[in-house]
């Protein structure tokens, strides 16, 4: 308890409060107007909570934007969008490019991964919808992004997955897409998302389609704000496994 009380004691010694701006300085009298807690050091950092991966599960109602130190994965973790997420996971890495032999200019590429998935609970003759909020920073740059299209358990065999592969393109301003497979380069396919005609980015066995139409019970709609969508179409089972995965 008395060991308690001194740390309690010495931390408040180091920190000082701004009146009733609700600032708070660690180190300094002056904590930036931004900040609501700025700390100042020139021999030690700021450590946050550190905790196993079981810990950081059983936190009640974590707040977005919650941070913590995960042991079991040494990495920081940040809750967002109801859920649990590595940094390491979002860290982005700089490419270099060179237009015509000149000097190297530096673009960031997004290493995060993004699966889709339609299992048996939903029949076939249906899609979801991939957000433009991931797809057009993926994909919508000049060099696109790399997709993997996705079949398994297609007799109820628990068949491992197959699949096909490629590259897709796609322009933020016109909506204009083209799917290049990586065994058929010189047969893209392409469309124009919107237009009110359903294309096709990429189709596996006649099962698992990347388009740019929404498809209710087998019911096709390209209109104006549907974006591109993952569809289960009903040439096989419905314990058919359908995936997409995009990655930069």
């Amino acid at each position: 308890m008395r060991i308690y009380c001194l740390a309690l004691g010495l931390l408040f010694t180091f920190i000082s409060f701004t009146g009733f701006s609700q600032r708070v300085g660690v180190n300094t009298n002056n904590p930036h107007p931004s900040a609501a807690l700025e700390v100042q050091s020139t021999s030690g950092g700021l450590l946050i909570p550190r905790m196993t991966n079981d810990q950081m599960k059983l936190i009640s109602n974590p707040a977005a934007g919650l941070l913590i130190y995960n042991l079991d994965f040494d990495a920081y973790y940040l809750f967002e969008k109801g859920t649990w997420t590595s940094l390491e996971s979002q860290a982005r890495f700089v490419g270099r490019k060179s237009i015509n032999n000149g000097v190297f200019a530096d673009f960031t590429i997004d290493r995060r991964r993004y699966i889709w998935e339609i299992n048996g609970s939903i029949a076939g003759g249906n899609s979801i919808p991939i957000p433009d909020s991931i797809l057009i920073p993926l994909c919508g740059d000049e060099d696109g992004c790399r997709f993997q299209l996705q079949m398994a358990n297609w007799t109820g065999a628990n068949e491992p997955a197959v699949t096909k592969s490629g590259v897709f393109y796609f322009n933020p301003v016109t909506r204009a897409f083209r799917g290049t497979e990586t065994n058929n380069p010189e047969a893209p396919l392409a469309g124009v998302d919107g237009n009110n005609v359903t294309n096709h980015a990429a189709i596996f066995f006649n099962q698992v389609y990347f388009t740019d139409a929404a498809c209710v019970n087998g019911v096709f709609s390209d209109t104006a704000g549907s974006g591109m969508h993952l569809l289960k179409w009903t040439t096989y089972g419905n314990s058919t496994i359908c995936r997409l995965i995009l990655e930069d």
